[in-house]
Order: C-alpha cells, then sequence, then structure tokens
C-alpha cells in the first residue's frame, strides 16, 4: 500500500544466537517493489495489498510503516494481519503524530494565498485513539503508544519548496498563476525563516507515533475463563 508493510517472519529462528529467519516485504505498488529490491536483497518483495495477501506461516512480527491511515479498509487489514501472526505475535505500527512543522507551514501559505478551502490540511489529525480502537476490534491488545519527535531536514529552501510543490493536487496547482506561485513562494521562505540553519539547510520537528500491539495468548482449556 501507499507504505511498506513488512512482514518479519521468525518461524524458522530457533534462538537469540541463531540468525535465521525469513523477512518479506509486502507492497501494492510495483514500482516502489523494484526500488526496495534494488537497495535490499535478503527481502523477499511480493506485490500483495494488506487486505488481502496470504501465506501459510504464521509470522513473529508485521510492521506496517506510514501505511495504515492509506490502507482503503484498515479493519480487514488488521484482521488479515492478525491471522498471520503467532500466538501472542506482535504487530508495529509507525504513523505521522499531528506535528508536522514542514508541511504546516507549506498548506498554510498556500491555503491563504488561494482562498480555497482545499482537500490539503494545515495540520494533521490526532489518529491515535481511532487506530487502538481499530486494532481492538481487530482482536488485538495495545501493548504500547509512544511518540517522538524527529525532524525532517532539507539541503536549502529551494529543495523544500519543490518537495511540497510536487505533493499539490494538480487542480490546485492550475489555479495558481506564475504571480501567485512567485508569491506563495516568497510567502513560505518568510513562515521558515525560524528553522534555516547557518549553512542555509532546513529543519523542521516531525513528530512520530509508533504503536505495538500484541495478539493475546490463547488459553489452555484447562484453565478457567474469567
Amino acid at each position: 500500500n501507499h507504505s511498506k508493510n513488512h512482514a518479519e517472519n521468525g518461524t524458522k529462528t530457533r534462538g537469540p544466537d541463531h540468525n535465521e529467519g525469513l523477512v518479506l516485504g509486502i507492497d501494492k505498488a510495483v514500482n516502489m517493489l523494484k526500488i526496495a529490491n534494488r537497495s535490499d536483497h535478503t527481502v523477499n518483495f511480493i506485490n500483495s495489498v494488506a487486505e488481502k495477501f496470504e501465506f501459510n506461516d504464521l509470522f513473529d512480527s508485521i510492521i506496517c510503516q506510514y501505511g495504515i491511515l492509506y490502507i482503503s479498509n484498515r479493519h480487514q487489514a488488521l484482521i488479515n494481519m492478525r491471522k498471520h501472526l503467532k500466538e501472542d505475535g506482535r504487530i508495529g505500527i509507525v504513523e505521522h503524530g499531528p506535528l508536522n512543522t514542514g508541511k504546516s507551514i507549506f498548506d498554510k501559505c498556500l491555503q491563504e494565498l488561494t482562498e480555497i478551502n482545499s482537500s490539503m490540511k494545515s495540520t494533521i489529525p490526532d489518529h491515535r485513539s481511532e487506530i487502538k480502537s481499530e486494532i481492538q476490534s481487530a482482536g488485538m491488545s495495545t501493548k504500547s503508544m509512544e511518540k517522538y519527535i524527529l525532524y525532517n531536514k532539507y539541503n536549502n529552501f529551494q529543495e523544500y519548496f519543490q518537495w511540497n510543490i510536487t505533493k499539490v493536487p494538480p487542480k490546485l496547482l492550475d489555479k495558481l498563476s506564475q504571480t501567485n506561485l512567485k508569491s506563495l513562494k516568497q510567502e513560505i521562505q518568510k513562515a521558515t525563516q525560524e528553522f534555516k540553519r547557518s549553512d542555509a539547510s532546513l529543519l523542521f520537528p516531525h513528530e512520530v507515533i509508533f504503536i505495538v500491539a500484541r495478539v493475546p495468548k490463547t488459553i489452555p482449556a484447562s484453565l478457567p475463563r474469567k
């Protein structure tokens, strides 16, 4: 899916002293798989989607990095992941937090200049409670949810501007004349001055959420259930 969903299968791992196992990378974008395969030949990459991938093996852990919110049917995807996890297996989810300064500044300036209530948002919603609820409905329990502040670095303002302008929806970009594009660039440059470093690079704080969930252990039939 829009992200890389990695399945880490340790079914062949016999203990901490053995470096054995199987790692699978799943994505629906063939081009992304080709790029990934060029950089890592220790992983088997498979063209599929989180809702429908199917393997005979059960996995120790599954990682979904920056992708759960882009999956069209998150509930089905989480159920499918749970189905492929071993008893007490783990799922790790990495997602953007509500703080994304670099994106927020660009989107805010764009909206103010165009005066259009576009689909672009100047802030990212906090999806933590939503994801936690969906994990529970898929039959797993959230074991930890931690927030970290990382940093996005751009070598210079031009690199930052070009990166973000390519993400603007074409219909909205068409509404901007060359004059407006110049004005947009000037306004954003002013708004990003506080993040500019002495070497002309830009460093923006960026919030990331790490969520770990587990499949509950099966209660032996001989033990009473609460």
